[in-house]
């Protein structure tokens, strides 16, 4: 049994992050470069909680059938493109 003598105190940080607004990213960079590197996706995220946002679009891409998927150069490293017609 422990005796607190403080109460715990949380905080809540609300990000302007959006699973559609990382869609909308990675399509635009798509349209942009024909394919984007998996690891710029990690290197041009501003932080860890932006990453976990572009990975779960670009999971849900993928399930939707809108993202091609390639096996990429280096270790963990794929290429995404939009799916051909």
């Amino acid at each position: 049994y422990t005796n607190r003598t403080q109460e715990a105190r949380h905080t809540v940080i609300r990000y302007g992050y959006t699973i559609e607004k990382q869609k909308e990213a990675i399509t635009a960079l798509i349209a942009i470069n024909k394919r984007l590197d998996f690891k710029k996706l990690v290197e041009t995220s501003e932080n860890k909680v932006q990453f976990v946002y572009s990975f779960l679009a670009m999971l849900e891409m993928l399930q939707q059938q809108l993202l091609d998927i390639q096996i990429g150069l280096g270790f963990n490293n794929f290429w995404l493109s939009a799916k051909q017609p």
